[in-house]
């Protein structure tokens, strides 16, 4: 009997140090999964984890910084009708894929614009702030990416009218366009880009102590530059 009541308080104390032990946090080591074991054999390879997915051609988001050019057309002011000389500017833009076959996108655009006559008029600035809609065909190949799309410009103007207008405030309106082109991409964030289209401008210039100067200009147009994947 002596015996058994020498032998309690070691088996008390044991019984504490196993509670202890179970309520202990586990430690990072003994949370983490098991790995798969190592292959055995010669010709065995180790265990990698996948790739990580890639994304496909069509999902992917584009910048485009194109030079632009207006070939020469019709220019309309206050009624009267006349020759616009050619156009020079450049845009860029970006798109969101909507779906494999839908972008839009927001563009900013700067031309630099005259009458063709007299030759020495002086030259007017334009800044417009688009969206652009576009429906593409994507095609992509073991070698090269490509698209061909059509699209719609619409948005809002400014214009700074040459002197040769007379005293003029900045001009405020509208403009919207058509386009049809395509893309080469020949690395995954690289390519090339070129589309015909057509645009107008609608513009109006307040004057003091005068009636307003409308302008409309239209003509076709031609966009090329690089694609750029965001």
């Amino acid at each position: 009997m002596a015996r058994r009541l020498g032998l309690a308080p070691g088996l008390l104390a044991l019984l504490a140090a196993g509670r202890l032990a179970a309520q202990e946090p586990a430690t990072p080591e003994q949370s983490r999964a098991p790995e798969p074991p190592l292959p055995r054999g010669a010709g065995a390879q180790p265990y990698e984890p996948p790739p990580p997915p890639v994304q496909p051609f069509a999902s992917r988001r584009h910048a485009l910084l194109g030079f632009h050019l207006g070939f020469p057309g019709g220019l309309n002011r206050d009624g009267a009708a006349q020759d616009l000389a050619s156009t020079f500017g450049f845009n860029l833009r970006g798109d969101e894929p909507l779906g494999a076959y839908v972008l839009l996108g927001p563009m900013a655009q700067f031309g630099s614009w005259r009458p063709a006559q007299p030759s020495t008029f002086g030259h007017s600035y334009f800044i417009d702030l688009d969206l652009v809609l576009r429906f593409r065909v994507p095609i992509t190949t073991s070698k090269l990416n490509y698209q061909l799309w059509i699209g719609m410009p619409i948005g809002v103007s400014a214009d700074v009218a040459s002197k040769d207008f007379g005293p003029a405030n900045l001009g405020i309106g509208w403009n919207i366009g058509a386009l049809f082109g395509g893309a080469v991409h020949f690395a995954p964030k690289f390519g090339l880009f070129g589309e015909l289209g057509w645009e107008q401008h609608r513009l109006t210039h307040t004057r003091d102590g005068q009636s307003d100067l409308d302008l409309k200009l239209q003509q076709a147009l031609l966009n090329f530059g690089i694609v750029v994947r965001n």
